[in-house]
């Protein structure tokens, strides 16, 4: 399955102009912007800052529109609820979903994304269905748009 990742960021960036802070016309914007480690788009870079594809994009846009960004890195749980709980806080960049649409202003897509089911090299599992997984342990992130889905389809 393929998910276009949107940027909330984004959005924000385009709407600077209409008060995202109180800025006078000497000072920069600034946008808080949420994100995880999910290489390559968004990643720990060794010195400290964050990189990836998506976070260069993303940081070119700002610069070009003159928007300060701060950036963190936080478990996806987290992150998302600071951008749920906070104005001008946003999230850099979430699986765009029907129970999402509503909740925010999107920008995108940013990358196309999917997930995959994976086994050992030598395993002797074999699937042909979501269904085939079902009778495996499976390890997922919470709240992830691909765990969300797999519960949904009825794994346990």
């Amino acid at each position: 399955m393929h998910i276009g990742l949107s940027g909330l960021f984004l959005a924000t960036v385009l709407l600077a102009g209409t008060g995202v802070s109180a800025a006078t016309d000497n000072t920069r914007p600034e946008i808080v912007i949420y994100t995880e480690d999910y290489k390559p788009l968004y990643f720990p870079h060794e010195d400290g800052r964050i990189d990836g594809s998506v976070t260069r994009l993303v940081q070119s846009l700002a610069d070009e529109a003159g928007i300060s960004v701060q950036m963190h890195m936080r478990p996806f749980k987290r992150g998302l609820n600071a951008v749920e709980s906070n104005a001008n806080h946003c999230f850099m960049a979430l699986w765009r979903t029907q129970e999402r649409e509503p909740n925010f202003t999107w920008v995108g897509p940013l990358e196309i994304d999917g997930y995959g089911l994976f086994a050992l090299k030598d395993s002797s599992i074999r699937l042909s269905s979501v269904e085939d997984s079902f009778r495996y342990a499976t390890g997922a992130v919470g709240g992830w748009t691909s765990t969300n889905e797999l519960q949904d389809a009825g794994h346990p």
